[in-house]
C-alpha cells in the first residue's frame, strides 16, 4: 500500500491524505478526446467564454478520476473502488486550484475482506465547494494481507 495508509488501521474519522490538482487547458483538452467528450466548453477558450466561463470547463468524469485517484491510491490498485456516488455543485475551469481530503465514515468486513467508505468534497481555491459525495473501497484484512 502507498503513501503509508494501511486498511487495518483506518478508523472512521480518519483522513487519507490531501490530494491537489491543477487542471490545465491541456489537460481539459486531452482528457476530452480520449474520452470522447465533444463539447467544446471542454476545449474552446471562446467558446467557453461564449458560454460566460472564464476558462474551458473542466470535464466531470475527469474531477471523477481525482476522486477516485484520491479515495484508492492507499491501496495501490484502483481496480479496489466498489461504490462511487458524486453530486456536482459548481464547475472547475483551467487554471483551478482543486483539493480532496476523503474521510472515512465506515468500515466493514465481509468474507475475509474490509470495505472502507470515505466522504469527499472537492474545493475550488475560493472555497467554493465543486462536488460532494461517498466512495467504498475493499481492502484485504491485516491477517490476509502481506
Amino acid at each position: 500500500m502507498s503513501q503509508g495508509v494501511e486498511a487495518w488501521h483506518l478508523r472512521p474519522g480518519d483522513r487519507l491524505p490531501r490530494l491537489v490538482r491543477y487542471p490545465t487547458r491541456v489537460t481539459c483538452f486531452l482528457f476530452a478526446v480520449a474520452w470522447w467528450t465533444p463539447h467544446r466548453v471542454h476545449y474552446d477558450v471562446e467558446w467557453a467564454a461564449h458560454e460566460g466561463y472564464g476558462d474551458v470547463i473542466v470535464p466531470g468524469l475527469l474531477l471523477n478520476e481525482y476522486v477516485v485517484a484520491a479515495v484508492t491510491s492507499w491501496t495501490g490498485d484502483p481496480t479496489t473502488l466498489r461504490r462511487l456516488s458524486v453530486r456536482y455543485t459548481a464547475p472547475a475551469v483551467a487554471g483551478d486550484t482543486l483539493t480532496l481530503e476523503p474521510v472515512v465514515t465506515d468500515i466493514d468486513e465481509v468474507s475475509g475482506l474490509r470495505t472502507v467508505t470515505f466522504a469527499f468534497e472537492m474545493l475550488r481555491q475560493d472555497d467554493a465547494k465543486l462536488l460532494f459525495g461517498e466512495a467504498t473501497v475493499v481492502a484485504p484484512l491485516a491477517a490476509t494481507a502481506k
